[in-house]
């Protein structure tokens, strides 16, 4: 699941490629049939693909359902000839087509492959996967000092997994920043519940540390837990884990025991994901995970994404650019890391950015 995601990313980043085609493009003849509305790919296995919707206006959305009906969206142009249709469809650059529609079904051909569609009642990519726009920002400097995140009350924790260290922003003014000494190692995983501040160092074991901000000591290990905890929000008094293998557990720090919740074989980060990459929330009986830059709300009952959102964030194509790290919720907004990267790779910008959920 990871690596569709990855491409579906990558093929965001390609529409600025398929404007330039369009702005090229000759007018439709008055022969083009209208391939305008919602079609069904036939091919069940492309999971990525599950519809395409044409409008008129010569935009077109792919729309794809992995599992636990995580939703998949990608808005490109499209050019459409009397026999042809310009479009990227599989990510990267456009594919010139030739098509052929009959009833209800179009084939659309290019050299090796064949994709046919079947007419399907209409789906709407604004509810498909409902964009987000960050309401506000501020700035805190330049650094590579992004990663999972927290509120603490009053402050934003934040755990650099790059530089490996732990950081506090002040709320009053976010361009103040304290941080403590290095991490033992990576933190993929930090959170703040009762005054406490708890961190996974997932390069050394599998238990829990809760720490000491201000002198970086480690005041108590937890007893291992079953997997290496890669993300951690509060919930309620408890700490909800996530493992490597996709397994929420709730965390009791007084009892010192983890109990399972429900296991996501698909978040398994056996599947790459470099770790960091993913932060999760706990709010009004729902899950939020942060992945790259879609929102995935979850039931955490039965493991199902109930909604999935796209963090609208413009990107100049390079590595790190319109990426988003880590997520809270400080009791008025969520609040978000965005990445700005400049000509160099070691030229990088972070905002704090709230938003709220449409």
């Amino acid at each position: 699941m990871l690596r569709t995601i990855r491409k579906s990313v990558a093929a965001i980043l390609a529409v600025s490629i398929m404007l330039t085609v369009a702005a090229g493009c000759k007018k439709n003849s008055a022969s083009t049939p209208d391939l305008t509305g919602t079609w069904r790919n036939l091919d069940t296995s492309n999971v990525s693909l599950k519809y395409l919707v044409l409008r008129s206006d010569r935009t077109a959305y792919t729309l794809g359902m992995l599992v636990n009906n995580f939703h998949l969206k990608v808005g490109v142009p499209y050019l459409l000839e009397s026999d042809k249709i310009t479009i990227a469809l599989g990510g990267g650059n456009a594919t010139i087509y030739s098509y052929t529609l009959s009833h209800d079904t179009l084939s659309m051909t290019s050299p090796g492959s064949t994709i046919r569609f079947k007419k399907d009642a209409d789906q709407n990519p604004d509810t498909w996967v409902k964009d987000i726009n960050i309401a506000a920002t501020s700035s805190t400097g330049n650094g590579f000092w992004f990663g999972p995140m927290d509120y603490a009350g009053s402050d934003y924790l934040i755990s650099g997994v790059y530089v490996k260290k732990l950081y506090n922003i002040y709320g009053s003014n976010t361009q103040q920043i304290d941080s403590t000494a290095a991490m033992p190692g990576t933190v993929p995983a930090v959170v703040s519940i009762g005054g406490d501040i708890w961190i996974s160092t997932t390069n050394l074991d599998n238990s829990l540390r809760k720490i000491d901000f201000a002198t970086s000591t480690v005041t108590t290990v937890s007893t291992p837990a079953p997997e290496k905890v890669i993300s951690m929000a509060r919930h309620g008094n408890k700490i909800l884990a996530l493992t490597v293998a996709g397994t929420f557990y709730d965390y009791d720090p007084v009892a010192d025991n983890f109990t399972p919740l429900v296991t996501l074989p698909a978040l398994s980060s056996n599947g790459g994901l470099p770790l960091g990459y993913l932060d999760i929330e706990y709010k009004d009986n729902k899950v939020y995970l942060l992945l790259y830059n879609y929102l995935l709300e979850m039931d955490l009952a039965s493991g199902q994404f109930t909604q999935t959102y796209s963090i609208k964030s413009a990107s100049s194509g390079l590595g790190l650019d319109g990426s988003c790290f880590g997520l809270c919720y400080d009791g008025t907004s969520f609040v978000t890391e965005k990445v700005t990267q400049g000509p160099s790779a070691y030229d990088i910008h972070i905002d704090l950015a709230k938003f709220n959920i449409p």
